[in-house]
């Protein structure tokens, strides 16, 4: 089954193959990678003042669509959501919650795309809370078959 490339966007959702002249291309490589490869955003929890992080405890992340991701380095270093890009679709907004902690404040959030760091600031948007104590917010922009890899910092309070 294959399909010409003049219809990318639905290429990689029915062809077996993919037969285009080569100003297209880049249109169905794009559409294979949207339709193919998902996005991940992976976070690690840090401490401005040099904390180990495997002598806090429990951290959880908590995102509307995928629920609550533990980070427990007792077994492991990292939390990582996933996003599997639907056709048409070319990036993906995370709404990640941390509830404070009693002695913990949240401090920043830093990111790196491909090992580089993301300098654009709309891609990492904090919010924070309007009551204290209720949760901080970020709004993390993945684009597809993207992997966000992000350091959240916490300061004693």
């Amino acid at each position: 089954n294959g399909l010409p490339g003049s219809a990318p966007d639905s290429n990689a959702a029915l062809a077996d193959y993919f037969a285009a002249d080569f100003a297209q291309l880049g249109d169905v490589v794009r559409s294979i990678v949207q339709r193919e490869c998902g996005g991940a955003l992976t976070l690690q929890k840090r401490f401005t003042d040099g904390t180990d992080p495997s002598t806090t405890g429990v951290w959880e992340f908590f995102n509307d669509e995928q629920g609550t991701k533990t980070l427990d380095y007792g077994s492991a270093s990292s939390a990582t959501f996933q996003h599997t890009f639907q056709e048409g679709s070319t990036s993906h907004e995370f709404l990640i919650e941390e509830r404070p902690r009693d002695g913990w404040v949240l401090d920043d959030v830093t990111c790196e795309v491909g090992g580089q760091p993301l300098t654009d600031p709309t891609r990492v948007v904090r919010e924070d809370p309007a009551t204290p104590g209720d949760p901080v917010r970020y709004r993390f922009t993945l684009q597809a078959d993207e992997a966000m890899s992000c350091l959240v910092f916490s300061r004693p309070a």
